[in-house]
């Protein structure tokens, strides 16, 4: 029985571990476009658009 145990806590902890890592891979992910979107965005213009917005600012 002990093993049967043992055995079924090591699958639980395997996949929980897993499924946690993948969660947080996501939520980290997504902070970081979200604090980098404006540099994103602005590099994807093209230089001459990116002139007006900075003269617009």
């Amino acid at each position: 029985m002990s093993n049967n145990f043992r055995q079924s806590q090591s699958f639980l902890h395997t996949w929980s571990g897993l499924l946690l890592g993948w969660v947080l891979f996501v939520i980290f992910m997504a902070g970081t476009i979200a604090f980098w979107r404006e540099g994103l965005n602005r590099a994807k213009q093209s230089p001459g658009r990116q002139e007006l917005v900075h003269r617009d600012a």
